[in-house]
């Protein structure tokens, strides 16, 4: 199984819609191996990694409307392991 996943585009709809929500779920359900990395290039400038992730998760938090669909906890915890380049 691949242990990173390269992701253009990472500020845009569908990344916060779908494919965050979606690596959030494999996450939760445990289908990702352990050292996992989702490395996201962005054109929208942020300071630090943080930064990004903390707008990620308001981003992905407001788009899914029901909090139980994907958990919350399972989204935050997949946003330690991005890493914005």
């Amino acid at each position: 199984m691949h242990e990173q996943f390269l992701l253009f585009g990472a500020t845009g709809d569908l990344a916060a819609g779908q494919v965050f929500p979606a690596l959030a779920n494999l996450l939760r359900d445990r289908l990702l191996p352990a050292n996992f990395r989702v490395h996201a290039v962005a054109k929208h400038p942020f300071e630090t990694q943080e930064a990004f992730r903390d707008w990620l998760l308001e981003r992905v938090h407001a788009r899914a409307g029901d909090c139980r669909r994907h958990g919350r906890a399972a989204r935050a915890a997949a946003a330690h392991r991005l890493h914005l380049d």
